[in-house]
């Protein structure tokens, strides 16, 4: 049996990592790129700045409250956009570096958009 306290760090995890890869993955699919050719860094990149995010978000939530994770969600997502922006541009295969920014800084735009919206959803799996 998993303990609660873990199992509250796992679906608010999943609450932040399955919207991303599919707002993101949609959008790859979108701006032309091929999953097939890039799903390695996609799922990779995703993976470890959503592992980050909810890291941050679940401390936040628990040691100071739903207010003060707002204040911390914009500039993590800033940092987690910055980062995609430059791994992607780099590593993403096909086209031109300059759409693969663009998509980047769009698909990352939008799950931030997403993930704004969650936060009250993710005190609600943490502390229910």
């Amino acid at each position: 049996r998993v303990d609660p306290g873990i199992m509250s760090y796992i679906k608010q995890f999943a609450g932040t990592f399955l919207p991303t890869i599919i707002i993101e993955g949609i959008l790859l699919l979108i701006f032309g790129f091929s999953l097939k050719k890039n799903w390695k860094v996609f799922i990779l990149l995703n993976l470890l700045t959503q592992i980050l995010l909810s890291a941050a978000m679940a401390l936040i939530l628990i040691n100071f409250g739903l207010v003060a994770s707002y204040f911390v969600f914009i500039p993590a997502e800033i940092v987690i956009i910055l980062i995609e922006a430059i791994v992607l541009t780099k590593m993403l295969k096909e086209h031109r570096s300059s759409r693969r920014l663009i998509y980047a800084l769009v698909a990352n735009l939008a799950s931030a958009a997403a993930g704004f919206f969650l936060v009250p959803t993710w005190f609600d799996m943490i502390f229910k």
